[in-house]
């Protein structure tokens, strides 16, 4: 029970929004399940009429990981991009920080 409440605090203290960037690629181009999303990925082109803000959960140990969330797509940063499922994405991404 105690390892459960400490991975909820951690939740509720990382989870930020992704900021979009005008300069960046097209959400379209970078939101496409099974392609790769950049290990270093800052945000894309909000431009589109669907475009929606990026929700990141960060891991707090040393691996550094990103959990993003974007619309109903969801991935880690590096790893292939995900559509629905992000709750047991997110459970799972959340077990490798601690």
């Amino acid at each position: 029970m105690r390892r459960g409440v400490g991975a909820l605090l951690l939740v509720i203290s990382v989870t930020a929004c992704g900021t979009p960037t005008a300069d960046g690629p097209k959400c379209s181009e970078v939101w496409v399940v099974g392609h790769t999303l950049p290990k270093h990925y800052e945000g894309c082109d909000p431009s589109a009429a669907d475009a929606h803000t990026a929700r990141v959960t960060t891991c707090g140990t040393e691996t550094g990981g990103r959990f993003v969330e974007y619309g109903d797509f969801n991935a880690v940063a590096g790893h292939s991009v995900h559509q629905g499922n992000a709750k047991a994405r997110l459970r799972t991404f959340l077990r490798t920080c601690s």
